[in-house]
Parts: C-alpha cells; sequence; structure tokens
C-alpha cells in the first residue's frame, strides 16, 4: 500500500510540473517576437573632460551592457608611477600613463508595449593635474589627480527610434536611442 502511494503522489507531482512547464511555455510563445528580439540601442557620451563617444550595440531585454571607451586627453596621457596610490585603479595605456576612460552599462529591460525601463550606470576617470605624494620612506612620488565622476540614471525609452537625453550634474551629456 505504501509503495502505491507513493508511486501516485510521484505521478501526479510530475503531471502537474508538466503542466506547469507547459503553460509557461505557452505564456512565452504569446509573446510577439519583436518583443524578444534584441534591439539597437546607441549610446553617445559628449563631455568637455572625458571626451566624446558614441556606439551602436545590440541588447536584449534583461541583458547588462558595458560600453566603454579609453581616449588620450587633449594634452597627452600622463605620466603614472607604479607607486602611487591609486595606480591599480587608474585607465593607463600599454607605457603605463593615465588615460580619459568612459563606461557607460545600460540594462534596459522591455515591456508589453515595446517601452524599456533603462538603468544607465555612468562612470568616468580623466587625470586633471597632478600632486605630490609624499611615501611613508619620505620619498615624493608625482600622480596625476583622477578627476572621477559616477551617477544612476533611470528613464523609459520607447523602441521604436525613440531616444533620451540627459544632462549629467557634471555637465556630461548622454543620449540613448533605442531602434528595432
Amino acid at each position: 500500500m505504501k509503495y502505491q502511494i507513493t508511486t501516485v503522489v510521484k505521478i501526479v507531482f510530475m503531471f502537474s510540473a508538466l503542466a506547469l512547464v507547459g503553460t509557461s511555455r505557452l505564456a512565452l510563445g504569446q509573446m510577439p517576437k519583436s518583443l524578444d528580439a534584441p534591439i539597437h540601442y546607441t549610446v553617445k557620451v559628449v563631455s568637455k573632460l572625458y571626451g566624446n563617444s558614441q556606439e551602436t550595440r545590440l541588447i536584449a531585454s534583461g541583458e547588462v551592457d558595458d560600453f566603454t571607451w579609453k581616449t588620450v586627453p587633449p594634452t597627452g596621457a600622463v605620466p603614472i608611477d607604479r607607486q602611487c596610490s591609486n595606480w591599480e585603479n587608474m585607465p593607463r595605456d600599454s607605457e603605463h600613463a593615465m588615460l580619459r576612460q568612459t563606461k557607460v552599462r545600460l540594462a534596459p529591460v522591455v515591456g508589453h508595449d515595446g517601452v524599456a525601463t533603462i538603468q544607465l550606470g555612468f562612470r568616468a576617470h580623466a587625470p586633471q593635474g597632478t600632486y605630490i605624494e609624499t611615501k611613508k620612506s619620505g620619498q615624493k612620488v608625482r600622480c596625476p589627480k583622477d578627476r572621477m565622476h559616477h551617477q544612476i540614471v533611470r528613464f523609459t525609452l520607447p523602441t521604436n527610434g525613440g531616444s533620451k537625453t540627459i544632462k549629467l550634474t557634471d555637465g556630461t551629456i548622454l543620449t540613448v536611442r533605442a531602434t528595432r
């Protein structure tokens, strides 16, 4: 008797699980394919301090993508000594000179109405002058000042060619465009 009850419970559980999987697939199957497809997102950055950049990527709803640009400042890359306290966190070229770096993290989620809810993270570094850092040994090292800005913005954007322009608190202007 115990064996029969256990078998019946397993069979009922298995059919319940299959029914749930079938229902969820049916619900996903009802979503129009156009809402499911990746969308072209163009991110444009205009900044006096961090430089101008633009790129277009295909991103699916629920995915996260990082747009990263490294550029040489107008005055040239700034030499950085490995002994500078923030050396490992500064964007550098192959000669270990500090560059400008802009990173935009885009995380869109597209609703059934075709409107994307987007979280955009902005993080940028730029050398702006130098300072003298005194080590414990008394040695003095010239290091670049790292001008950094970080900000998170949330907004909605139609995915049928709509665009949104955002002015960050440091004056950087970001434009995001979405096209199918």
